[in-house]
């Protein structure tokens, strides 16, 4: 990254000023008492810090991320074993469908033509919790596109048929 231009590196020691235009610093030293010192100088100066394997000196965490499409799933084990997340990550990754991705884009390109279309709080509520059926998800995974027509349609208008047919594969 630092060859890239996106980081700078500076090979010395910490000192304070490095915090001066920060609004973000990762500790991953083996000093702990160097860690300390960034961590509480850090939130000092209200600059977000990462200290790696000291869960305890943390403002935020960084966790292991799948993704398929807009659909974002992170696995976190508190700083208590990174490996394990990384592991966990690898597992989901492998075993979530593809298809996950272009269903999330649906349900929400659906979820904003009920929005749009249905003026009733409590209706619209009903009807996006709808779009999380079971049986919706099976028929996008299996492709049974009719269906899934037919059941958008029946929630908003036919302006949902223009929609699903985007993702006809």
């Amino acid at each position: 990254m630092a060859s890239n231009g996106l980081i700078d590196y500076v090979p010395r020691s910490f000192i304070p000023e490095d915090l001066d235009k920060a609004w973000l610093v990762i500790a991953a030293t083996d000093d702990t008492d160097v860690q300390k010192t960034v961590y509480e100088k850090a939130l000092s100066k209200r600059v977000f810090c990462n200290v790696v394997d000291q869960p305890e000196l943390c403002s935020f965490i960084v966790p292991s991320v799948v993704r398929r499409g807009d659909l974002c799933l992170s696995i976190s084990t508190g700083g208590r074993s990174p490996a394990l997340a990384q592991r966990l990550r690898r597992e989901l990754e492998q075993s979530l469908d593809p298809f996950y991705g272009d269903y999330v884009s649906l349900l929400g390109e659906l979820r904003q033509l009920i929005i749009k279309s249905h003026r009733d709080p409590v209706t619209r509520k009903q009807l996006c919790r709808s779009l999380a059926d079971p049986a919706v998800m099976a028929w996008v995974r299996d492709g049974e596109w009719d269906k899934v027509e037919r059941w958008a349609v029946s929630l908003c208008d036919t302006e949902a048929a223009n929609i699903v047919s985007n993702y006809r594969h």
